[in-house]
């Protein structure tokens, strides 16, 4: 059995555990809109990832299609979105994380155009990740999930990161360097935040601090997922399955303190 079906049904089972681990969590009454958003947004991964394993499983050699996974990843952005602005009650203000958020996720958008020439469903993946990315943002500033030289040296790694893949349109000579210094620094940073995820959550003083931490680690790997192919992929791949189980700790360290 192939990489291209072995990894997605390892998913599929982290995302059919987390699932159900969040279904629990709905039982206990509490904080329930939080729950209940962020238990269709796994279901839409879920959903996702079996489209596409049926998908390599029976028409493996031609290409994806626009089809039912691009909206479930849409779907599950905005549903992430909705569930970080439900446990921030009315949902801080966006006026700080508008402008890097838009940049971010256009910078990414034009990157995914340049190497898929696919416009439509580019554009509207990095509409969904960038609201996703703006409440994010807002979210840890306002939680301090962050601190401000932390949240400076993400934005710094996220400039790097953007500079080093577009260099490789620019540059003719060893494009692959550039390849390769964004990958160091895609799994530097999803890393860090995995880490920092896990001993924000631990503490479960201030449970609002992991979640974001938690969402931003998800966030960081499904944008190196999308910048990278081939071993780099199947590293970031990984990474997210620990995503998802951090986000259903940190969401029931969120439930258990209200």
């Amino acid at each position: 059995m192939s990489t291209e079906i072995i990894f997605p049904l390892i998913l599929a089972a982290v995302l059919l555990f987390v699932l159900l681990g969040t279904i629990r969590l709905l039982r206990s009454g509490q904080n329930v809109l939080v729950v209940a958003f962020f238990a269709f947004a796994v279901a839409c991964v879920l959903f996702s990832t079996l489209y596409w394993i049926t998908w390599d499983l029976i028409r493996g050699d031609a290409r994806m299609p626009f089809a039912a996974n691009e909206i479930c990843e849409w779907a599950c952005f905005l549903l992430l979105a909705s569930t970080l602005r439900a446990a921030f009650g009315q949902g801080p203000s966006l006026q700080k994380a508008i402008l890097p958020a838009t940049l971010f996720a256009a910078a990414n958008t034009a990157l995914w155009i340049a190497w898929s020439g696919e416009w439509v469903q580019d554009i509207l993946t990095g509409l969904s990740l960038g609201w996703l990315l703006c409440v994010l943002i807002a979210c840890i500033i306002e939680s301090e999930a962050l601190s401000r030289a932390e949240r400076i040296g993400l934005g710094c790694a996220a400039v790097l990161v953007i500079a080093a893949q577009a260099m490789t349109f620019i540059i003719s000579v060893s494009p692959r360097a550039f390849e390769m210094i964004a990958s160091v620094i895609l799994f530097a940073v999803d890393t860090w935040l995995i880490v920092k995820t896990i001993l924000s959550v631990k503490k479960s003083e201030q449970p609002q601090r992991g979640l974001c931490l938690s969402f931003a680690a998800f966030a960081w790997s499904e944008i190196a997922m999308y910048m990278s192919g081939g071993a780099v992929y199947l590293v970031m791949f990984t990474l997210s399955f620990f995503c998802y189980l951090l986000m259903l700790w940190a969401i029931r360290k969120e439930v258990t303190a209200a």
